[in-house]
């Protein structure tokens, strides 16, 4: 056994958390070879439509047009049989990485690091009295799916949904054709036992919501519709929606699919976007990426009632802190949290993110966003009936403040972007 699985038996003996409560009957995994069908990208002229059927739950409806004449008639139409909420073109989302595509190196101790925790501090939240480990709370990670039968993750997923082909039956939820589900899935909930890493909220249950295919990329439809199953209480029932993907748009279906999870209970917590310092493909510095934008001033809405947006920091040296230099900087940035080389699970083999040995590591504010969502989690495990404005409220005044960067950097735009802390944002008494 390595150092670190010691030192995570030894705490699951000091704190009594090792075993892990069952996720209850769930379906096999589906055939790999069929997850990663083609899926085409939205076509020309795709549009989507938020409608209140009937007065009941809202349902995302997608239809061609290919003039606003084309639109509207199908509004009318679809006003016949409920009531349109929003009506958009559907757009291109994707994962927020920014490791090349290739299989990650093979996880070794020699590459484990142990700032990740530290730096967050969850070990003082696991030792809290009672013990914060995310018992009892529901995370939807809205992704390319999550590997439920990694030994890691195993007994911490439950069932979820696709809605890359739309079949909540095919299970293809628990499988992921990239890795980046997994990864993210393993920061916010990887189990406490002897092998691998802790995730944030070892005990949290990780809804598996596949809306990006097996190269990483999805549309707005997709990650609206996979919103609204997500927080519906008949549905994924999640108190944390997390979304480490953006697109360069905003979209009015979205926009208000997250405003029914926040009026539902859920915070929403999702990245920034890796368009820092010119890395976007158009070049452009900072190109806001939603949904994380929805954080800032510019949507009243959202700005400080439940939407989290998370920048990536360099915290490989826990000495020098810094806005990693692909985050986002923008003035919607909420918080920030690790992101750069940050090690958690990953499928085994054969897909964009994998690696002989079930770990490896990972950059990008996809991979800061599960960090705050793992905290979230914690909170609302310590106080239940926390609204999501209040969750967004102890994560944000619990941050530690940022030195400034380094000469020839900059940092976050707002100056009240900190760091997460785990250990502040659970303590005080719940509102």
């Amino acid at each position: 056994m390595h150092a670190r699985g010691i030192r995570a038996a030894l705490l699951a003996l000091l704190l009594g958390v090792g075993g892990v409560a069952a996720a209850g009957c769930v379906p096999p995994p589906p055939p790999v070879n069929t997850l990663c069908s083609a899926s085409a990208a939205p076509a020309a002229g795709a549009q989507v439509a938020l409608v209140a059927q009937g007065g009941a739950q809202p349902t995302v409806v997608k239809f061609q047009a290919h003039d606003p004449a084309q639109v509207w008639m199908k509004v009318a139409q679809l006003n016949q049989t409920g009531h349109v909420l929003a009506v958009g073109p559907d757009q291109l989302v994707h994962a927020d990485v920014v490791n090349p595509p290739g299989n990650n190196p093979a996880f070794t101790q020699g590459l484990q690091t142990d700032f990740q925790p530290a730096e967050v501090d969850f070990p003082s939240a696991w030792n809290a009295v009672p013990s914060l480990v995310g018992t009892g709370v529901r995370v939807a990670v809205v992704d390319t799916g999550v590997q439920a039968d990694h030994p890691d993750l195993a007994g911490n997923v439950t069932v979820g949904n696709d809605f890359v082909f739309g079949n909540a039956a095919s299970s293809f939820a628990r499988v992921d054709g990239n890795g980046h589900g997994t990864h993210v899935a393993g920061t916010i909930a990887a189990v406490d036992n002897t092998i691998g890493v802790i995730g944030g909220a070892p005990r949290a249950t990780i809804v598996p919501v596949r809306v990006l295919d097996c190269g990483g990329a999805g549309s707005t439809s997709s990650v609206a519709a996979g919103i609204l199953w997500a927080s519906d209480p008949a549905g994924g029932a999640a108190k944390v929606i997390s979304m480490s993907l953006g697109g360069p748009g905003p979209d009015p279906v979205l926009q208000i699919a997250i405003q029914v999870a926040i009026n539902r209970g859920a915070v929403v917590v999702s990245a920034a976007g890796n368009c820092g310092d010119n890395f976007c493909l158009d070049g452009l510095p900072n190109t806001a990426e939603y949904p994380g934008a929805y954080a800032g001033a510019d949507f009243p809405t959202f700005h400080g009632h439940g939407v989290i947006a998370v920048g990536a920091l360099d915290a490989t040296n826990p000495g020098s802190i810094f806005r990693a230099g692909f985050s986002n900087s923008n003035d919607y940035v909420t918080i920030a949290a690790p992101g750069v080389n940050i090690y958690s699970t990953v499928p085994y083999s054969g897909r964009p993110h994998s690696s002989p040995s079930g770990y490896g590591p990972l950059s990008g504010t996809s991979m800061a966003t599960p960090h705050v969502s793992a905290v979230a989690a914690l909170i609302f495990q310590r106080c239940p009936n926390d609204t999501p404005t209040q969750v967004e409220n102890e994560i944000v005044s619990g941050a530690q403040a940022l030195a400034p960067p380094p000469p020839g950097t900059t940092g976050f735009v707002s100056p009240a972007v900190g760091m997460l802390r785990a250990d502040a944002a659970v303590s005080g008494v719940c509102p």
